[in-house]
């Protein structure tokens, strides 16, 4: 809150109430706070409260008190002492601000204290304002002649401070010496300017005539104005005239120095002239009672102090009054002259006062043309004389207002302080004043005595002699009041002498903490100046030190004001652990700097060591995480170093450059480790796009603690990494459970047809608020009444919950109907044929984490033609996905196939420009209907392009043929590139009447071509209660074999049900010239629970292809049949029974009905498994296996394995327990016995050949069976199942190796290449498993057929022991 005292006028500076508003501000005692007053005048006080609540239950006493370390004389703010205060009740402190100089601040500060000891500090601050006068002109000049005596000139006096200036000449009735003024006094307002009119009245005599006109201005320093009058015959042109003034010092010319010059005890040197007492005082003269008057004589003495002759000239005119004899005289040098003065007052009980100028014309000491081409300006002198008529103890009572106490700035040692203060006229009538000095008195006032009839600026000057610093100066001078002494007052004059002096730090020490290279640390540094001057400080550092920066190196500071500095070092690993930093210091006087500078020597220590930041953990997975969701995680940053680290943490993915601040939040982001200290840091995952992200977190080093700046050529270090899995919940359809579509619609073929890879690619690419559409055809059928279904398996394949929802759109233009469910109720539905023709279903729409859902699809081909239907799957995330259903009911005329695809587009894949053989490749039509189709490729029209220099790019097998009803045909297709590039081949088929483009796409590379079809379609599929069969594999890949050989595989087959029996019938498929697949015994019966092993034979012909067909198996109820044979039967018995029988009623004869209902005939329903068939040429083995594939041939028991990092899985425990076998060779030995103990008659030779091959046998059994058993066994397998096959031995001849190592090695290799080929070993152990499953299942005796030879061995052991030749192409037995 503040007081603006009413203080407009400038002489009411003894006001000591002012009117204030207390506002409901309040500043608690309990919180350190600052009062700043702002700007204030000086002379002025401005008064603000501090409002101190006692928040406490008890009542308070609190002390204000002063700052002790504040020097009293120069205390500027005033305040309330102590009171007592009631709980609740509030204490306002006035504090008032009061400033004693202009242009300074002043700092202070104020302590709260309460009764137990709490201690508040408030610091206080003001700022003091004053006049600042700027005089047009600092010098005059004015040229008189004959015909001109009287001069005139005009001087402006501006006022650019802030308040209003009072000024005053010192001069005596407008007039000094020769010069009149048109105003001697005045105050000019703040941003104003006041003009004052300057006048010579030249003299009779020709010559030059000198004044310096003095300024006073209130609180501001002294402005001189130089006046030249010259005196001459004729007019002159000013610029004609060289001036030659007295070479006086700068500072005796200007200000305070100028205005004191004549005062011997206050110059350095002496000046040029003095007197011996300026001030005369001739007191009273009395007028007898006859009119005689009386006159009082006074002497002063004038002393040259220069080396030459001067000659004294006075100006004055005598008026009667006051006279001094001689007017003109010459002094010598280093000489002095007497003066009279003669003070004769004309009138009684008057005041009189004179100042009396002269000139002082010296000669220029040094001789030449040049010097006497100048006129020298004489020096001006000035005597002052005061003298009053009044009788004796007669005289008014003194109104004038005095201050009591007059304040000095602070002194520097050995220099002058100046001041001002005004004597203010209270009443009507004109007042005298002396001032009177103590003894040996060292300041110095000036006027000393003089009338006042309005008010008197005084200044007072003081200076210290040296030596006296931390000195306070007061002294008491009297002041007599019209010359009696019974009007006499006392005034204090103060001030303080003392050198500028600062604290910085500590004791003038700043101790750094240890820097990181290149960084920077930061030391709040405290600089307090604890002199009475206001200062200006300097850091000087030099280049030598230059790491070191300060953020204010130089600045300005109040009396015991304190600020803080930011001191900055620079790391460096060689540096002085020591240096010194110089503080020059210069004391202020109203802003201006004044006297010379010191010295403060500051010590600096600073060290500099090298610091890593590590972190703990240094890793994380998050795994997989939701798309959007928020995900935290903490680690700790630890320094153990010397040093602080300022570190800055970034973070990127390098192979992702979407993840970015938006997608994840480090907090805190930057900031500063101590040594041996740590910094939690939270990580805040928020990605709002999918993807895996390997994000590695750096840290960078900063500058400092408050720099964003990077150390260049720092190198930013790896602290933590994480990886995540960000994704979308996400549903995948992951088998078809089944369908009724069929034999002609494996579950592979409909996986293509329906376009679920197509759909779960656009489930797993879908982003946020996106929607999708994708087309799904249903296979063709004709016209039929019954229901076709089938079942797709839907599973949350993430880790967090999900729903999907499902939703019709309307696309035909079927109106809507009224309906009817009440007798009131009615509502409008869609009579849409459309809706029955396709449904889907979802059995849950909730799905949790990893759980399962089917999604049935209901089709009824009951519209001929082509439906269109749309559902739209909606998914988290505002994701949408639009199921364009196509459902096509053939007519009763079809002539044309269907194809499996949605388009005809045959894909050949890569094929090597140097395969002569390259695979054939098929592209399926089917026909679903009762008619004979046709179709027709035109290849005639492209041959130019399929044909290049009678070479056939593409050639097609059956370019054309028929369908009979309900079958499929394959057009099959051999690609052979010429050059490396892709293929891109359009023909036209024609189907019916109308043509269709049909695309062929391949490329030709050089290097190695894996074929093979890639299918998501999972191989097992999920039991289904459509029916109670079951197929162990639906979707075959067989494993790529040679041309005209042939493989097997095993199947199983089960009836689930409890009471059926189902018979089976496998069909033989093929593709005449290329493939033939037929299943071994492939019909039988089930019964119910039972499971049927069938072994699928493929025979391969002399073409490589690479292609897929299908093996339907049809099925039949036979519980149902024998049910519908026997009821069939049952009913021709009865009939034939019944045929001859009737009766004769009254109206009509009548046959017996026959009674006996036949069961109805069960349909058969089929399961059609899907093969992959990869034959290739011998010759191609190696170009059409990859490196993987061909070093899986490898045996691995000649590899050197690690065996214990594969037992290291197991605990001791399982490592170290022995394997127990139902069966060991020595219980087999026993129990067999040997042929002659079983009384078999046998030569020694078979009896040896017997012995052996029992042996064989027995070791193997008891080895596999050991194996088998043996826990070890089980969890290798395990393992080896997620670790990467080991791979060949890399055998290098080295130079320093003995002849017998190298032999050795070699030996080695050559074992290592004449190992059994894993073919065979393929085949032995099938044979083994297939023999040990038909006697486990009871299956009988497996029927074994004649194989032609398939392996070729460049090995010894592997001879035909026919012909003892290696190629040889009989059976190797």
């Amino acid at each position: 809150m503040e007081c603006n005292c009413d203080n407009d006028a400038w002489y009411n500076e003894d006001r000591e109430t002012c009117k204030e508003t207390v506002h409901d501000e309040m500043v608690s005692v309990t919180i350190a706070d600052t009062i700043d007053f702002g700007k204030v005048s000086v002379g002025k006080k401005a008064c603000k409260y501090l409002k101190i609540k006692n928040t406490t239950d008890s009542p308070q006493e609190y002390f204000v008190q002063y700052d002790p370390q504040t020097n009293p004389i120069y205390r500027t703010f005033d305040f309330n002492w102590s009171r007592d205060v009631d709980p609740g009740e509030t204490f306002e402190c006035k504090v008032i601000y009061k400033p004693l100089f202009p242009f300074t601040v002043s700092v202070d500060y104020l302590f709260v204290q309460e009764k137990n000891q709490n201690l508040t500090t408030i610091l206080l601050r003001g700022e003091s304002t004053g006049p600042s006068i700027e005089l047009s002109v600092n010098q005059l000049n004015f040229f008189a002649h004959r015909r001109k005596r009287i001069v005139e000139r005009i001087v402006g006096i501006s006022n650019t401070g802030e308040t209003n200036a009072v000024y005053k000449f010192d001069a005596i009735n407008l007039k000094m010496g020769l010069y009149s003024l048109s105003k001697s006094r005045g105050t000019i307002p703040p941003h104003k300017s006041d003009f004052v009119k300057i006048t010579f009245n030249a003299p009779k005599e020709v010559g030059m005539y000198s004044e310096k006109l003095c300024v006073l201005i209130l609180h501001h320093r002294p402005r001189i104005i130089h006046l030249l009058g010259f005196n001459t015959v004729e007019e002159i042109v000013e610029t004609d005239v060289l001036i030659k003034h007295y070479n006086f010092e700068v500072s005796d010319r200007r200000g305070y120095g100028g205005y004191f010059y004549d005062m011997l005890t206050s110059m350095v040197r002496p000046p040029p002239t003095s007197f011996s007492d300026i001030y005369l005082n001739f007191e009273g003269v009395h007028s007898e009672n006859n009119g005689s008057e009386r006159s009082k004589t006074l002497v002063t003495s004038l002393t040259n102090h220069m080396s030459d002759e001067v000659v004294v000239e006075w100006y004055h005119a005598d008026t009667g009054v006051f006279t001094i004899m001689p007017k003109s005289i010459k002094i010598p040098a280093n000489d002095s002259q007497l003066f009279e003065c003669k003070f004769s007052p004309p009138d009684a009980d008057q005041f009189y006062e004179d100042i009396l100028s002269a000139g002082v014309y010296w000669v220029d000491p040094r001789r030449g043309e040049e010097i006497d081409l100048y006129a020298t300006v004489p020096i001006p002198i000035r005597l002052r004389l005061l003298g009053h008529s009044f009788p004796f103890g007669k005289r008014w009572i003194p109104q004038l207002s005095i201050p009591d106490t007059v304040i000095l700035p602070p002194c520097l040692t050995d220099s002058a302080t100046h001041t001002t203060f005004l004597l203010k006229l209270k009443g009507y009538l004109p007042v005298s004043y002396k001032f009177l000095p103590p003894k040996n008195a060292q300041f110095i006032l000036k006027p000393m005595m003089g009338v006042i009839d309005d008010y008197q600026i005084v200044a007072v000057h003081f200076r210290s002699t040296g030596g006296e610093h931390g000195k306070a100066f007061v002294e008491r001078w009297g002041v007599e009041l019209n010359g009696t002494a019974n009007d006499f007052r006392f005034i204090y004059v103060k001030t303080y002498c003392e050198r500028p002096t600062v604290t910085i730090g500590n004791d003038n020490t700043v101790t750094f903490p240890t820097v990181h290279p290149n960084c920077q640390e930061i030391e709040t540094v405290q600089i307090q100046n604890t002199s009475v001057h206001a200062i200006k400080y300097k850091f000087q550092i030099s280049k030598q030190h230059a790491a070191l920066k300060i953020d204010y190196p130089e600045g300005r500071l109040a009396s015991n004001e304190v600020i803080n500095l930011e001191w900055t070092v620079t790391g460096n690993l060689i540096p002085d652990a020591r240096f010194t930093v110089i503080c020059e210091i210069r004391a202020l006087e109203e802003a201006a700097i004044d006297g010379s500078p010191f010295e403060i020597p500051v010590q600096v220590y600073v060290n500099c060591a090298y610091s890593i930041l590590c972190s703990m953990p240094t890793k994380c997975n998050f795994r997989k995480v939701e798309v959007g969701a928020e995900h935290t995680f903490r680690f700790n940053l630890f320094n153990f170093g010397e040093s602080t680290i300022h570190y800055n943490l970034i973070f990127w993915d390098r192979k992702r450059s979407d993840f970015s601040e938006q997608c994840m939040n480090i907090i805190p982001r930057r900031g500063s480790i101590r040594p041996k200290g740590r910094q939690e840091t939270l990580l805040v995952l928020h990605c709002a796009s999918s993807g895996t992200y390997k994000v590695t977190v750096y840290y960078q080093t900063r500058l400092n603690k408050d720099s964003a700046q990077i150390i260049e050529g720092d190198q930013i270090r790896k602290v933590f990494s994480f990886k995540v899995c960000v994704a979308y919940p996400l549903i995948q359809i992951v088998a078809i459970n089944d369908h009724n579509f069929g034999p002609l619609f494996s579950k592979s073929a409909l996986w293509e047809l329906f376009a679920i890879d197509k759909i779960n690619n656009y489930l797993k690419s879908m982003k946020s608020n996106e929607t999708r559409n994708v087309n799904i055809l249903m296979p063709e059928s004709e016209y039929s009444n019954g229901t076709f279904e089938t079942v797709w398996e839907l599973q949350n394949v993430t880790s967090f919950d999900t729903y999907v929802s499902l939703k019709r759109k309307k696309l035909c233009d079927c109106p809507q109907v009224q309906t009817s469910k009440k007798v009131t109720f009615r509502q409008l539905v869609f009579d849409c044929k459309h809706r029955n023709i396709f449904t889907m279903s979802l059995s849950e729409s909730v799905l949790q984490a990893n759980a399962y859902s089917t999604l049935t699809l209901l089709i009824r081909y009951q519209e001929v033609g082509i439906t269109h239907l749309c559902y739209e799957w909606g998914f988290s995330h505002n994701r949408r996905l639009k199921c364009n259903i196509f459902v096509n009911t053939l007519t009763e005329a079809i002539d044309w196939p269907s194809k499996y695809l949605s388009d005809f587009h045959l894909k050949m894949g890569s094929v090597s420009v140097d395969n002569n053989q390259p695979p054939v490749r098929a592209f399926w039509l089917y026909n679903n209907s009762s008619n004979v189709v046709s179709y027709k490729l035109d290849v005639r029209s492209r041959e130019r392009t399929l044909r290049v220099n009678n070479f056939e790019i593409l050639h097609c097998f059956n370019p054309e043929g028929s369908l009979l009803p309900f079958s499929t045909v394959p057009l099959l297709f051999n690609f052979r590139p010429l050059q490396q590039r892709g293929y891109n081949l359009t023909l036209a088929i024609q189907l019916g009447d109308h043509f269709y483009p049909f695309r062929v796409s391949g490329t030709g590379i050089a290097q190695y071509s894996d074929r093979k079809l890639h299918l998501t379609l999972p191989s097992k599929s999920s039991m289904n209660p459509m029916d109670d069969i079951a197929i162990s594999e639906e979707h075959i890949a067989v494993r790529p074999f040679f041309v005209w050989t042939k493989t097997e595989t095993v199947i199983f087959i089960r009836n689930l049900s409890k009471v059926l029996l189902v018979g089976y019938c496998f069909e033989s498929v093929s593709v005449e010239g290329i493939v033939d697949v037929k299943v071994l015994h492939g019909k039988g019966v089930l019964k119910p629970k039972e499971t049927h092993m069938l072994v699928v034979q493929i025979n391969a012909f002399d073409q490589p292809c690479s292609i897929r067909l299908q093996l339907p198996c049809k099925l039949l109820d036979h519980t149902a049949y024998y049910k519908h044979k026997q009821t069939a039967m049952t009913h021709e018995l009865r009939q034939t029974k019944i045929k001859d029988y009737f009766i004769i009623t009254e109206h009509e004869t009548q046959h017996p009905t026959n009674d006996v209902v036949i069961a109805p005939m069960p349909l058969n329903f089929y399961k059609t498994i899907s093969l992959d068939i990869d034959i290739m040429t011998p010759d191609r083995a190696d170009d059409e296996m990859n490196d993987d594939r061909q070093l899986f041939q490898f045996p691995q028991y000649l590899l050197n394995l690690d065996y214990s990092r594969i037992t290291a899985v197991l605990t001791p425990k399982e490592r170290d327990q022995p394997i127990n076998s139902s069966e060991s060779l020595g219980n087999r030995t026993e129990e067999a016995g040997t042929p002659s103990e079983r009384g078999e008659v046998v030569t020694t030779a078979k009896q040896k050949e017997y012995q052996n091959i029992e042996l064989l046998r027995d070791t193997i059994d008891c080895i596999i069976l050991n194996v088998l058993e043996s826990d070890l066994f089980w969890r290798v397998i395990r393992e080896q199942n997620d670790t990467a096959p080991p791979y060949y031995i890399q055998f290098k001849d080295d130079d320093t190796l003995k002849y017998g190592d190298v032999k050795g090695r070699q030996h080695l290799v050559c074992r290592s290449l004449k190992t059994i080929q894993p073919p065979m070993l393929s085949d032995i152990f099938g044979q083994i498993i297939m023999d040990s499953i038909h006697e486990v299942f009871l299956l009988g005796s497996q029927v074994k057929s004649t194989l032609d030879l398939q392996y070729v061995y460049d090995m010894d052991s592997f001879k035909c022991k026919s012909c003892s030749h290696k190629t040889c192409t009989k059976q190797i037995s």
